[in-house]
């Protein structure tokens, strides 16, 4: 009986010790970056580590940065990596033409998709965001979804937005080389409360901003010309808008389901065209600011003269 009693506890202590060891690998893990160079674009796969490198465990480090090429095949296997980091770094790495497993051709210096984190699905934390993404210096387009990421970094040379419709993030700034956001770029994003729209903007796609319900205001940059159909569509929250000076045409219903939209601002001195009377819900709630000495352009207009209330400032 002492024998198997001396047992026992030499077993304990043996548990004891690798259980702290395992809690100090982990504690050191999570202080460290895990760097991997690709030579060749596609071998993203093969290089990077495994769960059971991680001992099991997600989350074990505090980034992960690549180098070298990459293509949309490294992207798709980069994402279902942030379950392990918290900061995914592709900043210095350039994006080549390539092929995905099912064929698809994809362009330089473009995301054309991007999936979403394998855990986001497993966990059924989906809309939740998990780490931060640094995307190439050099991206020109992206279109590549925002599901799973918590926050996002865009660097300057991106011109086009084209998919970011994130449910869980609560800003973004866009790089002033932005000069096109794409149809339904941040539509359903319901927690996003404020965004920095580029200096250099010129286009707003359709449905661009629908359903952000915790958006209460928007300053559209003075380039641009043209926003889309429905581009602020149930907005529940905005309340103050400020249009720019350069805008040639708005699109129906952009602002309609904007229950507390209270002023709009008008830089343009002759008014924007449209092909519908439905900008606005509620004309006679909504104070219109325009230029001065465009009020009565604005009253005669067919498409403007709902608005109750017009203001020269």
């Amino acid at each position: 009986m002492k024998k198997n009693k001396y047992c026992a506890v030499f077993l304990t202590i043996i548990l004891c010790m690798n259980f702290i060891s395992c809690e100090k690998d982990s504690e050191k893990f999570a202080k460290e970056e895990y760097n991997i160079h690709i030579d060749e674009a596609g071998a993203l796969r093969l290089l990077i580590p495994s769960k059971e490198d991680f001992g099991g465990y997600y989350r074990k480090y505090k980034s992960l940065k690549l180098t070298g090429q990459i293509n949309q095949e490294d992207l798709d296997a980069a994402i279902d990596f942030m379950v392990y980091a918290e900061t995914i770094d592709m900043k210095d790495v350039s994006i080549v033409e390539g092929e995905r497993l099912d064929g698809t051709k994809t362009p330089k210096n473009v995301i054309t998709s991007l999936g979403t984190p394998t855990c986001a699905y497993t966990t059924g934390s989906i809309n939740q965001g998990y780490g931060t993404l640094i995307l190439p210096n050099d991206l020109e387009e992206y279109w590549g979804g925002g599901l799973g990421i918590k926050n996002i970094t865009f660097p300057n040379t991106l011109r086009i937005l084209g998919d970011f419709s994130n449910p869980s993030m609560t800003s973004i700034v866009l790089p002033d080389g932005v000069t096109e956001i794409g149809d339904g770029a941040f539509g359903y994003s319901w927690e996003l409360t404020s965004i920095t729209l580029s200096t250099n903007l010129v286009k707003i796609g359709d449905g661009a901003f629908c359903v952000c319900k915790k958006l209460t205001d928007i300053s559209i940059p003075d380039k641009v010309t043209e926003i889309g159909h429905t581009a602020f569509l149930s907005c529940e929250k905005l309340q103050e808008v400020w249009l720019s000076k350069s805008l040639t045409q708005i699109g129906y219903e952009a602002f309609r389901g904007c229950s507390n939209l209270k002023k709009v601002h008008v830089k343009s001195s002759t008014p924007p065209s449209t092909n519908n009377r439905y900008i606005f819900d509620g004309g006679n709630s909504i104070e219109l600011f325009v230029p001065k000495g465009s009020r009565e352009l604005y009253r005669n207009d067919p498409y403007w003269r709902d608005v109750q209330y017009i203001t020269e400032e």
